[in-house]
């Protein structure tokens, strides 16, 4: 068997204009990460105000993040 001259080019990152939201939606969700964190590093305890803007971020970051894969399929 012989393998094909010209392989399958690979499909590149769409470029529809939803990089700038995935990237905020990565920023977001670092962010939902890192809440609780500083907060018990400022406050020396985990408050619920810290873990509720944390599923907050979250959900907004996930969110996000799901939009560009829509957008980015059609």
């Amino acid at each position: 068997m012989t393998e094909r001259e010209d392989p399958v080019p690979r499909r590149e990152k769409a470029t529809d204009g939803t990089q700038p939201v995935d990237g905020w939606g990565n920023a977001v969700l670092t962010l939902s990460a890192a809440a609780p964190v500083l907060g018990f590093i400022i406050e020396k305890e985990l408050t619920t105000n810290a873990l509720l803007g944390s599923l907050i971020l979250a959900t907004v970051g996930i969110g996000l993040r799901i939009e560009t894969a829509i957008k980015s399929r059609r």
